[in-house]
């Protein structure tokens, strides 16, 4: 898929939030198929320190060598099917243990490649510090190395502005079903329900479930018949519906829909969104 996998060349450039390398690197990125998903590096000053803790490390031998090759490893299985197809590494591990087959994105194993390279530069260092003769290289050698560690590890990542919580979704009645509903609306919805979590049908994911997609087709002529003996059957109480939101989905001017007939109630909130009330 589009997310995943990256290519080995991933591990060596670094996401755009990075205020060290992400302007640099900016035209190395733009080769990449998802860069956002595939901008892997764990950080150059990481690297050479654990290089260096690899041959210098305060650690036995065996452990270091253990330490490599979890790193060696962990790459392996980031690059899903970059490598040899994934036949002997990542396609084994989703087909034969459980819960690996829901990793479809195989570049955030890079979490475990950070881990291992981590306790090999920190060897680095322990082994440095035994090395060197107590004194202002030392000293300059504890503040440093930590400090460039940290300054290369800045990022820019903005704070997203969440919608505010609609007006029709204070006290409501679940189960409640929002709409519009759709990849996209529903991550809202999702966040919205945090703040009392009133059981929702909404829900969205980067792989869409069967279940939420027959539903979202069920309900596309909401207010009707159909629908609403549709959603008194799933057990939903209350529809809320936000037509600030629904521009050119199926709900859009639902609110003008006739509900005469229907086993419900509806009402206009403050904020011009509707409130439908499922008789039971």
């Amino acid at each position: 898929g589009a997310f995943s996998p990256p290519p080995l060349s991933g591990y060596l450039v670094a996401p755009q939030q990075s205020r060290v390398w992400g302007a640099a690197q900016a035209a190395v990125r733009a080769d990449l198929r998802w860069p956002g998903e595939m901008a892997l590096l764990p950080g150059l000053m990481l690297l050479i320190l654990a290089a260096a803790g690899l041959a210098l490390g305060a650690a036995p031998v065996r452990r270091r060598l253990w330490l490599a090759a979890a790193v060696v490893g962990s790459v392996l299985l980031g690059l899903g099917t970059t490598f040899a197809g994934g036949r002997y590494t990542i396609l084994p591990m989703q087909r034969q243990l459980p819960g690996w087959e829901s990793d479809r994105t195989t570049g955030r194993l890079v979490l475990y490649t950070t881990l291992a390279l981590g306790l090999l530069a920190a060897y680095a260092v322990t082994g440095l510090q035994e090395r060197l003769p107590r004194g202002r290289g030392w000293a300059t050698l504890v503040l440093v190395l930590p400090l460039a560690v940290t300054l290369e590890g800045l990022g820019t990542v903005a704070h997203p502005a969440v919608p505010p919580l609609p007006a029709a979704l204070r006290g409501v009645q679940a189960p409640v079903l929002v709409l519009p509903s759709d990849g996209f609306h529903d991550a809202a919805t999702m966040t919205w329900s945090t703040q009392s979590w009133p059981e929702v049908v909404n829900g969205s994911s980067s792989i869409e479930p069967r279940q939420i997609g027959e539903l979202r087709q069920r309900v596309a002529g909401f207010p009707d018949a159909a629908s609403v003996a549709f959603l008194r059957d799933l057990g939903v109480r209350t529809v809320v519906l936000l037509p600030g939101y629904a521009f050119g989905s199926p709900w859009q001017g639902a609110e003008s829909r006739p509900v005469d007939g229907l086993a419900l109630h509806r009402e206009q909130v403050s904020g011009g969104d509707w409130v439908y009330r499922l008789d039971r």
